[in-house]
């Protein structure tokens, strides 16, 4: 299932909160504070133990006129599809069931480790919070100066039988397992 084209084609998905489509973009918000864009496969995917799949992605963070860049990015294979929440929340469901792999920007904990890539898994419905340890699924990458640092960057998930590894920036080994 890819998102693709010239205008991009967006048949299929679901955009919503500030996102909005830029020629063959999708911009999740605008350089505006206290927002948060979505874009999600608007029929329902069930991944058993034994599943697979793999998800591609660019993005770049930008810091338009050097004023701070945005809390950060999550990708999400959660249940429901509702309540996003902006800033720290990371434009993500409130509460959430499922796996996110966060690319946070923003330091919400006080911990100093942003920009920072995490992955998280919630087996009940739970508000995410940056760096609740107790749900992490793979140890925090730390500093990731790269991230929001205006460029184009790939991001690689990749689920087989249970185990989930994300491959950053065309790496071809995994980055958090």
């Amino acid at each position: 299932i890819t998102l693709t084209g010239y205008p991009i084609v967006t048949t299929g998905w679901t955009i919503g909160g500030s996102a909005f489509t830029v020629d063959s973009e999708i911009e999740l918000t605008p350089s505006v504070g206290s927002q948060a864009g979505y874009v999600y496969y608007s029929t329902s995917t069930n991944v058993t133990a034994c599943g697979a799949f793999t998800v591609d992605f660019d993005y770049k963070i930008s810091t338009p006129g050097g004023c701070g860049n945005g809390d950060g990015i999550a990708f999400f294979f959660i249940n429901p599809m509702t309540a996003f929440t902006g800033g720290g929340g990371l434009g993500l469901p409130n509460p959430l069931t499922g796996f996110v792999f966060t690319m946070d920007t923003w330091d919400n904990d006080g911990d100093g480790n942003n920009p920072e890539d995490e992955l998280f898994g919630y087996t009940t419905p739970t508000t995410y919070a940056e760096g609740a340890a107790p749900y992490h699924l793979a140890p925090i990458l730390a500093h990731q100066a790269y991230m929001d640092d205006g460029s184009w960057h790939h991001v690689r998930i990749v689920y087989f039988g249970g185990t989930i590894r994300v491959y950053v920036n065309g790496s071809t080994s995994p980055s958090m397992t």
